[in-house]
């Protein structure tokens, strides 16, 4: 998902963008950047039809694959994220969402005692049980369609 957010400043930032973001809705380009971020970043991506289907077929495979030409032309086929990417969208994220407190039980979670620091070395060890949970919580979203 960090990937997706750095795709998505990387393309806004791009002087290239504004040629084409008259001729693409923010709905085709969020879908587009997401199918190439979940392509670049897993072992078995998921199909143009599939993120047909999750478009609500508001698109066709075809014009799918062109967004996506266009977009990797805009991101100049650069999809690498550093570690001082990672680290920098991931610290911009748990700083955003430390504005809320996570409440269990009645109790305070002990993800909110976590600080950036803790959390960065949480992720780059690829120990995700409470970063998932807290810093991911909207990727239910995505992963719950058939």
């Amino acid at each position: 998902m960090l990937s997706t957010i750095a795709y998505l400043d990387r393309y806004f930032k791009s002087p290239k963008s504004l040629q084409i973001m008259a001729d693409i809705a923010p709905y085709a380009i969020l879908l587009t950047i997401f199918s190439i971020a979940c392509k670049y970043n897993t072992d078995a991506p998921l199909t143009n039809k599939l993120f047909q289907e999750m478009g609500q077929d508001c698109f066709t495979c075809q014009q799918i694959n062109t967004l996506e030409r266009k977009v990797l032309h805009i991101l100049d086929y650069n999809l690498s994220v550093s570690d001082v990417d990672f680290e920098a969208e991931l610290g911009k994220r748990v700083a955003q969402l430390s504005l809320f407190q996570v409440v269990s039980d009645g109790k305070r979670d002990s993800a909110c005692d976590l600080s950036c620091d803790q959390l960065v070395p949480l992720a780059k060890a690829k120990s995700y049980s409470v970063v998932s949970r807290w810093v991911f919580p909207f990727k239910s979203l995505f992963l719950s369609h058939k």
